[in-house]
Order: C-alpha cells, then structure tokens, then sequence
C-alpha cells in the first residue's frame, strides 16, 4: 500500500519587514502606528521615514532631529533637500504667522544655506521676502522676490541703483512724488536740475516743498510714510534747508518708477 506523507514544509507568508510595514502604513495615513511600529529602530532608514511620519504631523522640529540623524552616516543630497523643506515649513506654518520673525528668518536662511547649488527652492525666497515686508524692509523684500521669480536681470538692475545709493550716501537724498499728476515721469532723467520751493499756502501738507522745472511744478518732495522709500528725507527734514535759490539735481529713476534726486548744497 503506497503511503502519504504530510509536508512539513511551512509555506506560510514570512513576517512583513517593520520598514516595509510603516511605509504601508503612511501610504494609508496612519502616521501614528507606523511610528510606534518603528521607534526603537535606530537605523538611518528608520530615521528617514520618521522624518518623513512627523513631517506629516507636522512636527517640523522632530521631523528636522530625525534627519540631522541619517544624514551622521552620509551626506546625501536628497536628505538636505528634504531638510531644507522640512526647515521652510517649520519656518512658514509655526513662526512667520505668529509673528517671530527673527526665527522665520533663521530657519529659512538655513534651509538656503544646506539646499545643494542651483536646488533652492523659489517658496523659500517667497518667504524671505515676506519676512523683509512683514519688517518694511521692502527693499530686501524685492530683491527676494525678484530671486523667487527668477527675475536675475531685473536684480541685477536693481543691484546697480542700489550701488548709486550707496555713492551718494553723503548726500542729501529726495523723492519727488505725485510726478503723474503734473508733467509725467519722462520730463525727468539723470542730471535733471529742480528747482526747491517751500510751498506754504499748501492745505495738505505744512512742510510742502515743491519741485520745479522751468517754473512748472513738476512734482513735490514725498513727505509720508506711503510715497517715502529706504534711504531719502522727508519734506520735513528739508524744510529748514530750502532757501532762496535752492535746487537739487535727479540721480536716477529708480526701478522705472521713483525719481531719486540729491539736494545741492
């Protein structure tokens, strides 16, 4: 009689990696359990996926703590790009809204810092930038944005009218305003004389000094926080230096759009 044998062999399915498992569990949402499941495991792989768990919580501090500790076995550049984005996130969601701005900036200067070269990412520029306005530093700011939308030649512009600040920082600076309610800006251009009239009959403003070419009022000198811009004088602190005669000359134009010009002395 031909006898059977039962096989004893085990064809039942080997345990799931734990690895393997977490990665399933975060597909399906369920950050929580796959952080339990592997939270002893000091291995970079597992540091990597609980980055990426608290990354998804939300947790940027831990999520960036958890990276900093793959990246002790080698540097990789995939890793610093998720740290950069884990530091801008940390920087947009938790600080720049409560109004820390000095940590916002910290924490997005670094994310510049560590992105590998040419791999920065225009959101953090965004941010830098929102973080200069929030400050009104608004030239900062544009500079920022300009880098955001990859707008290099127009910084590059602005980075030589800058320059022209910077040479004339000895001087008296002005900014002629409500130009389009007068002449237009075309009547102006580098080297233009104006001639520097107190105007007090002004109802608006009682330190209004009026800018003249040919004795047409071409302008005034902007007097409020809303016409002013980084680095000229308000009408009121020239006030006391327009005399008879007095005159300034324009430098620049600066972006297209505000007539820069310096007092003579």
């Amino acid at each position: 009689m031909r006898e059977t044998y039962q096989s004893t062999l085990d064809f039942s399915k080997k345990p799931q990696d734990p690895l393997d498992e977490a990665r399933d569990l975060i597909e399906k949402g369920d950050f929580e359990k796959a952080f339990e499941l592997i939270e002893g495991d000091n291995s970079p792989e597992a540091a990597k996926l609980k980055a990426e768990i608290k990354i998804s919580l939300k947790d940027y501090k831990k999520a960036v703590g958890y990276i900093d500790e793959a990246l002790k076995t080698a540097e990789d550049d995939t890793l610093l790009l998720r740290k950069a984005d884990a530091l801008y996130r940390w920087a947009k969601v938790t600080y720049f809204p409560d109004g820390n701005l000095e940590r916002a900036m910290d924490l997005v200067d670094e994310a510049l810092e560590i992105s590998p070269d040419g791999k920065d990412s225009p959101e953090y520029w965004f941010l830098k930038g929102e973080i200069y306005q929030s400050e009104e530093m608004h030239i900062d700011a544009r500079k920022c944005f300009l880098k955001a939308e990859g707008r290099y030649d127009e910084l590059e512009i602005l980075e030589s009218e800058l320059a022209q600040f910077e040479a004339h920082r000895n001087d008296v600076l002005i900014n002629v305003t409500g130009v389009n309610f007068y002449k237009g800006i075309e009547v102006f251009e580098k080297g233009t004389i104006l001639k520097l009239v107190r105007d007090d009959e002004n109802e608006h403003d009682p330190d209004a000094i009026a800018c003249r070419i040919a004795d047409e009022v071409v302008g005034y000198v902007a007097n409020s926080e809303y016409t002013l811009i980084n680095g000229v004088a308000p009408a009121s602190e020239v006030r006391s230096m327009v005399g008879d005669g007095s005159k300034a000359e324009v430098i620049m134009i600066f972006q297209n759009e505000f007539v820069i010009a310096r007092v003579i002395p």
